[in-house]
């Protein structure tokens, strides 16, 4: 059995998110707020109203190539999802439509992502949650084709894998592709790819959840927090969370690349381990590790170092046996033959198991910087903290962002101050004193990040999204807030000051 295996993972992780919910409403302020800055920030120029009547539980937003900003949200009086559109800020969310009309049984708009296409046509992707009073789960797509006309179809999958949706992620590349990432109702995940048009054009399954290829030796369940994206490259990269053994994980697939290539962050790497085979039996010899290992040759590697040099071991003729030995085929041991265990000592790299004993990832999101390299951000539930990991020389090196719990959702972006400064901003609710945060990182002189409240009026941040606008050179948020007990969505612009931005681009 996984060491880390954390039992009845449905149970905690409910418990979890009730318990973090009424922090949210109930609290009256008792966390320290350690890494506060008191730099200035500003929110320019202002906060701007997209709809009142219990709206914005999910939110989402995209911009078109024109400057104008797309937003889609649920609206909780209709149960079902809603678009806005701003032509610009100065204009302002006039034109609002109801994307998927609901019936009084019925129940749409879970989890709703909004992309543009490259002729500014908004695509809305989401989740009816209930259909005729049956629980659905199925993902529709709705293009819109004029005002308040939308084409509304439901993602036939034809491939044979769980097609209900717990939650869902989608992205468009310059090809007018949109790609779909969601987490089965069986807690695996899954992609989809499909033209502007509705047709499939790829289905797959990226992370089983449990054994080789999802880097999980037993009990993994993924669940609770998906977030993809995609760069400049095509690349596209996903962070998702195994709810069982409270981890968060990371997956990315090149363009044109058949294979999603997954980790487990924070479960490190061992480099370069010399291991002893002694014989098992007549068909095998058997080393032992010195600790836990996810059992999976894709991310390890045998070899030996012998009179010849180094000569690695072929995966076909070595496999883990369990959590802490390797077996190797002793057709290729023996004087004469590839690898002889009297002239060559054995080394294997592989990942162990035993380093994340936290609960990491409920709420998480997927980035990268200008070099593609690989970002992720996360909560930790067990020390109630934000942190923030970047993958380097083959293992996740992680840190502290700041230390109170987040309400329900992370958002990790990149604010792009030229071609070469680009920023990670990691935007969040504080559920301890109702309020937005965000934090950004400064490498210079010293690498820290900086940590402001953004908004504190009212109960903000119930749901946010983040993501920046190249139109505007800002980062921008749409939010959703309690006023008088009204759940109203707002969008912001976020601008780091004039003068951050110049320390930030000094060489």
């Amino acid at each position: 059995m996984l060491l880390v295996r954390r039992k009845d993972f449905m149970r905690r992780y409910f418990y979890c998110k009730f318990f973090l919910l009424l922090i949210f409403l109930f609290s009256c302020g008792r966390f320290s707020g350690d890494y506060e800055t008191k730099i200035p920030f500003s929110l320019s120029p202002a906060e701007y109203l997209i709809s009142a009547g219990d709206s914005g539980l999910f939110n989402h937003f995209a911009q078109d190539k024109n400057g104008g900003i797309h937003v889609v949200y649920y609206n909780m009086l209709y149960r079902t999802v809603f678009w806005a559109y701003a032509p610009d800020l100065k204009t302002g969310f006039r034109n609002i439509e109801m994307v998927d009309e609901a019936g009084q049984n019925d129940n749409f708009g879970l989890s709703p992502k909004v992309v543009i296409d490259s002729q500014n046509i908004p695509h809305v992707i989401y989740i009816r949650h209930k259909e005729n009073g049956e629980d659905s789960f199925s993902i529709y797509h709705a293009q819109r084709l004029g005002d308040n006309k939308w084409k509304i179809e439901r993602v036939q999958n034809p491939c044979p894998y769980e097609s209900k949706a717990e939650l869902l992620s989608a992205v468009i590349d310059p090809e007018d592709i949109i790609h779909i990432s969601y987490i089965g109702m069986d807690k695996r995940l899954y992609y989809i790819s499909l033209g502007v048009d509705g047709k499939i054009l790829r289905c797959e399954q990226v992370d089983p959840a449990v054994g080789e290829v999802a880097r999980v030796p037993s009990g993994g369940a993924i669940s609770g927090c998906l977030d993809m994206k995609i760069d400049e490259a095509g690349t596209l990269r996903l962070a998702y969370y195994d709810s069982e053994n409270g981890n968060v994980k990371y997956a990315y697939k090149k363009k044109d690349e058949q294979n999603w290539v997954i980790s487990v962050v924070g479960w490190d790497r061992v480099f370069n381990e010399e291991i002893q085979f002694i014989a098992l039996n007549p068909n095998q010899y058997q080393a032992e590790l010195k600790f836990p290992s996810n059992e999976s040759r894709l991310d390890s590697s045998l070899f030996a170092i012998g009179p010849g040099g180094r000569k690695e071991v072929p995966k076909d003729f070595w496999r883990f046996r369990s959590l802490k030995y390797v077996l190797l085929d002793a057709s290729v041991v023996g004087p004469g033959k590839d690898f002889d265990l009297n002239t060559m000592k054995f080394y294997i790299s592989y990942v162990r198991i035993d380093t994340s004993p936290d609960d990491e990832g409920i709420f998480c999101s997927a980035g990268y910087n200008k070099n593609f390299d690989h970002y992720v951000a996360y909560f930790n539930v067990t020390k109630l903290q934000i942190e923030f990991a970047y993958f380097q020389s083959g293992s996740w090196i992680r840190e502290v962002v700041d230390n109170v719990p987040v309400g329900t959702q992370i958002q990790l972006t990149n604010y792009k101050i030229s071609q070469d400064v680009w920023v990670p901003v990691i935007f969040y609710s504080d559920s301890i004193r109702w309020n937005i945060k965000s934090a950004f990182l400064l490498e210079k002189p010293e690498r820290r990040w900086m940590v402001n409240t953004l908004i504190s009026k009212g109960i903000a941040g119930i749901y946010l999204f983040a993501d920046f606008m190249p139109n505007y050179g800002d980062a921008g948020l749409s939010y959703m807030r309690n006023i008088d007990g009204d759940y109203v969505l707002y969008f912001s612009l976020f601008e780091i000051p004039k003068e951050i931005k110049e320390q930030l681009t000094l060489k």
